[in-house]
């Protein structure tokens, strides 16, 4: 899996996310804490216990990954990245100043097309599509407390896979049509981007409206999200 990602960097710059520092590349126990402005990230040594971000005030919210059973216990990668590795396809986290990104790096043809990301939602709170294809959890309210940044998929060549997102209840499936396309070169890494729900209240605190930030969240890569949010994103990733 690291050498998909490292390819995927040289042929396509600017779609991963780079990894916050952390004091080890270790996991203590069954998990590692992540700290980043305004909480922390939390993943797990098993893939079937998912990733939480936990807030400083000890909120948590849980996100499960896709085709857990058949991966295996988390590697930690040089750069920080967790990675699970699995035959046809496999998952790493990556914890960002802004949340986190979650891969697939999808091995071959036979792999499944479909990538399901539960979420543990509060009461009143609901998991929604945005027309342009990014996700977003909104409150009773209507207001945006997560946002999941449109959908990409690249191959190893660096050219565009077909993908999108389907919701169902409060599961986030990624579809990359991969096997549909004969010009497609494996592997194919594709991802969902998180906002920490306390980035996106931050970000509502200085200002930003609902609307803004699923807007900005629909442009999907880091690079292009932390600059469209500007001097509003580092005062949040610092909290300053």
């Amino acid at each position: 899996m690291e050498e998909s990602l490292q390819n995927l960097e040289e042929v396509n710059p600017g779609l991963l996310a780079v990894p916050v520092e952390s004091e080890t590349h270790g996991l203590a126990g069954s998990s590692h804490s992540v700290p980043i402005g305004g909480g922390s990230v939390e993943v797990s040594s098993s893939p079937a216990e998912g990733v939480s971000l936990r807030s400083s005030e000890g909120e948590a919210l849980s996100i499960q990954l896709p085709h857990a059973n058949s991966a295996e216990p988390v590697e930690v990668l040089e750069d920080g990245t967790f990675a699970y590795p699995g035959e046809d396809s496999a998952n790493a986290v990556v914890v960002t100043e802004q949340g986190v990104q979650m891969l697939t790096t999808i091995a071959n043809e036979g792999a499944s097309s479909t990538f399901a990301y539960e979420i543990d939602l509060s009461v009143g709170e609901t998991l929604e599509l945005v027309p342009s294809g990014a996700a977003v959890v909104v409150d009773s309210a209507g207001e945006t407390v997560l946002a999941f940044g449109e959908p990409w998929a690249s191959d190893a060549e660096g050219k565009e896979v077909e993908t999108w997102f389907e919701v169902n209840g409060s599961t986030l499936t990624q579809v990359v049509d991969h096997a549909s396309d004969e010009d497609v070169t494996y592997p194919v890494v594709s991802d969902p981007i998180v906002l920490a729900p306390w980035m996106v209240r931050c970000l509502v605190g200085i200002g930003l409206k609902s609307p803004d930030i699923t807007r900005i969240a629909q442009l999907g890569t880091p690079y292009s999200i932390l600059a469209a949010f500007g001097r509003g994103a580092v005062a949040c990733v610092f909290m300053k």
